[in-house]
């Protein structure tokens, strides 16, 4: 494999955990949001 090969194989794998790890974050944010919410609703119907 030449270095060029490796550069680019390299780059593609930090591209993917990248994107893996901005999806990641994405779905735990927005499940954090919902049960916040649902959270929020139902504290504020309680009082």
């Amino acid at each position: 494999m030449d270095q060029v090969g490796m550069v680019k194989a390299i780059v593609e794998l930090i591209a993917a955990v990248i994107q893996f790890a901005a999806a990641a974050l994405g779905a735990g944010l927005v499940w954090r949001a919902v049960r916040l919410r649902r959270n929020g609703d139902a504290s504020s119907d309680g009082s």
